[in-house]
C-alpha cells in the first residue's frame, strides 16, 4: 500500500477525499467513526481532534457549532467521567477563554504593526539625513553635522 493510501486510511479518509482536507483542519462528520479515527484511550489523537475544532470554529467567525461543541461535551465527559451539563459547562469556558486569547493576539498584532511602521519612518528619516550629509560630504561643501551651525552659535563657539 503506497503511503499516501496510508496516511489517508490512518485520517479515516474516503478513497475519493485527499488529504489536504484533514491538513487545513476540516473535522469529518461526528456519524460512525472510520477505523481510523481516535479511540476513547488515545489521549494525543483526541486532544488533537478537538484543536482542529477549536482552529476550525476560530477561522470561520469565532462560533463553534453546536453539533462540535456537543461532541467536544462528549470526548470531556468521557475522558474525565464528569456529568455532561458540567462537561458543557467546561467546553463553554474554554471556548471563552480561546476567544478571549485570540482578541488578545489580534491586539498585540495591531500595536505591533504600528510600533512597526514607526520604527521604518524613523529609519527612513535617519537614511534621508544620512544621505544629505553623505552628498555634503561627496560634493566638499560639508560643514558638520546638520544644524551644527545653530547649535554652534547657541553655545557660543
Amino acid at each position: 500500500m503506497s503511503p499516501r493510501v496510508q496516511a489517508k486510511a490512518r485520517h479515516g479518509l474516503p478513497e475519493g477525499r485527499t488529504l489536504i482536507l484533514s491538513r487545513c483542519c476540516s473535522v469529518p462528520s461526528r456519524g460512525p467513526k472510520p477505523p481510523g479515527s481516535p479511540q476513547p484511550g488515545d489521549a494525543a489523537a483526541s486532544r488533537a481532534e478537538a484543536v482542529r475544532i477549536f482552529v476550525r470554529g476560530l477561522r470561520e467567525g469565532g462560533e463553534i457549532p453546536a453539533s462540535d461543541r456537543s461532541y467536544l461535551a462528549q470526548m470531556v465527559a468521557a475522558r474525565t467521567g464528569m456529568g455532561q451539563p458540567e462537561a458543557e459547562k467546561r467546553v463553554s469556558d474554554v471556548i471563552t477563554q480561546v476567544r478571549a486569547a485570540a482578541d488578545e493576539a489580534r491586539s498585540a498584532a495591531a500595536k505591533l504593526s504600528l510600533w512597526l511602521t514607526a520604527a521604518m519612518l524613523v529609519g527612513a528619516f535617519s537614511a534621508a539625513l544620512a544621505a544629505i550629509e553623505g552628498g555634503q560630504l561627496r560634493d566638499g561643501t560639508w560643514k558638520g553635522v546638520i544644524g551644527a551651525r545653530k547649535y554652534r552659535a547657541a553655545v557660543g563657539r
